[in-house]
Order: structure tokens, then sequence, then C-alpha cells
């Protein structure tokens, strides 16, 4: 799961399948609203309902191949849908062929496959959001890195930062879990596999 770029594109392993992410592919549609109202909105309220099957599947904590049939039922419908409404607007006499409407069509047709890889592969993502975000920490880090003054206190920062985005890919509050460590340090000693973020044990309330 990727964006576009070549660069995130494996060239050497084979037999990969590639999702794409649809959040780029949308922003495409997003960033040309204010030229294209009414187009824009149609494709918006498609991706829109493709969201809530997709809430809906996780709501029932389906397993990926439950997931993988409710989004083939539901949402592989609306894929079809907005690939061929995008090939009669390419098509089209009507439409300019530089616009940034086609611009944004030839996106989603040029990449259809992998942007329905979730209505085909068990598991497979919508969106690389989740991962973004947790790249999001490190490029905060990266940017904060040149105030370490040793090459300790970047080490330990490092494993701060490690810790500090496994927290939040758990939905455990970093900074009362960091807390919750350092007041209870003698029993994360003992038993640290009881004190990490995914545990239930600890209360960080």
């Amino acid at each position: 799961m990727s964006d576009v770029l070549s660069s995130n594109l494996p060239t050497v392993i084979q037999h990969v399948i590639i999702a794409l992410c649809n959040a780029h592919a949308r922003r495409q549609f997003v960033d040309i609203q204010s030229h294209f109202p009414e187009e824009v909105e149609f494709i918006l309220d498609l991706y829109g309902k493709i969201g809530f099957h997709d809430t809906q599947s996780k709501q029932r904590n389906d397993d990926p191949r439950q997931r993988l049939g409710h989004h083939k039922a539901h949402s592989l419908p609306i894929r079809e849908h907005i690939q061929s409404w995008c090939e009669d607007q390419v098509n089209s006499p009507e439409c300019e062929q530089h616009s940034g409407l086609i611009k944004a069509c030839n996106y989603f047709l040029k990449h259809y496959e992998g942007l329905t890889q979730f209505c085909k592969t068990p598991g497979a993502p919508i969106d690389n959001n989740l991962m973004e975000q947790g790249l999001k920490i490190k490029i905060r880090s990266r940017k904060t890195s040149h105030f370490y003054k040793t090459q300790t206190g970047a080490d330990v920062a490092n494993v701060l930062t490690s810790v500090i985005a496994t927290a939040y890919r758990y939905d455990c509050n970093p900074f009362d879990y960091l807390n919750n460590i350092q007041r209870n340090g003698e029993a994360v000693k003992a038993t640290p596999k009881d004190w990490m973020p995914w545990q239930n044990t600890n209360d960080t309330s």
C-alpha cells in the first residue's frame, strides 16, 4: 500500500499485489472543487458511501474475508460507477481535455486496479492514512533532531518516539501512559510484557 510515486513501488520483488491510496485519488478531485463544484460533489458523495460501508464493516468487527465480501457487494459497484463516469468525462467532446477535472479522472482510471484492491484482496486497506500518520511523528522528531546535545540524548529520543507512536497506534494516551510507566517502575521491570500499550492491564486513566 502506497501512493502512486514510482519510488514507492517494488522493482525487484515479484508477485506483489499493489494497493494504492484512495485518499490521494480523492484529493485529486477535492483540489479542483472550486472550479467543478457539481462534478466534484458527485464524486465525493460516492466516496462517502464507500467510507460508510467500510465503517459498517469495522463496527461489526468483520474479519478480512467478511470485509472483502461486504465491499464486493456494496463498494465495488460504486467503484465501477466512478470508473464509468470518469470514462464518460474523458471521452466527452464537451470536456476540456487539459482541465483539472480530466486530469483527476485520468488519475483514477490509470490507477483503477490498485485503487480498487480493497474490493479484491482480503485485508487490503482503502488508503495509506494510518501509515502516513505514523510517519508524521518521525518527521516531527527529525525536524527537531539538531537540538540534541549528545548521541545518548538522540538515542533516548528515538526510543521515546517509538513508544509514543506505538501508544497512538493502540489508542493509548502517550502522556498518561509514560506517566503510568514511571509511577509503576518496579512493576514494569518485573513484568514488562504486562505494561505494553496494547495490554488492557495498564490503566492509564
